[in-house]
């Protein structure tokens, strides 16, 4: 299935954001910076697939008739997987896309709610494991316990469809 750039937004606009910044740093040679900007683009790299995978699972329970706000719970803690199952949701269809939307504005999210929950506490998730392992592959506790609350069997890819890699065309 082909993953629209509108559903990765988020890590490609922080992606451009990092070299952004890197470019400068690099030519007057603030080295540990650069690294760190470096390790900041890879750890983005590897968000964006996880993103791919959250809009694909999102999609396809959405798409096979699934509550739009149960789905839309299991991905509402971080901006990118927000913006990824609704996506995921229009693609799947208006009254889903409306369906998630309101869920979101219900539950009281904004535009400009970027940090993940809880970023400002004590329970900070960029300190816990389960952030990482969401940033780094996916929501993947998501994908199993939506496949385990609606009983299903999980939806085998089709094995004639490849994964398409995210092209930006350049303006010329």
């Amino acid at each position: 299935m082909h993953v629209p750039l509108i559903a990765i937004w988020p890590p490609l606009t922080l992606m451009a954001a990092d070299i952004l910044l890197m470019i400068p740093v690099l030519i007057f040679g603030f080295w540990p910076l650069a690294l760190a900007l470096f390790a900041g683009l890879v750890i983005l790299v590897f968000d964006a697939k996880g993103r791919m995978a959250d809009f694909r699972n999102a999609h396809r329970h959405l798409s096979s008739g699934r509550d739009p706000a149960r789905v839309a719970k299991s991905y509402q803690f971080s901006w990118c997987g927000r913006v990824a199952c609704t996506q995921a949701a229009w693609s799947a269809g208006d009254d889903k896309g409306r369906a998630v939307a309101e869920y979101y504005s219900t539950n009281g999210y904004r535009w400009f709610h970027i940090f993940p929950d809880k970023t400002f506490s004590l329970d900070c998730p960029f300190l816990t494991v389960r952030f990482w392992e969401i940033t780094l592959r996916g929501n993947s506790r998501a994908k199993e316990k939506l496949e385990a609350e609606f009983d299903m069997v999980p939806v085998e890819e089709d094995a004639n469809e490849t994964e398409q890699p995210v092209r930006v065309s350049r303006a010329a």
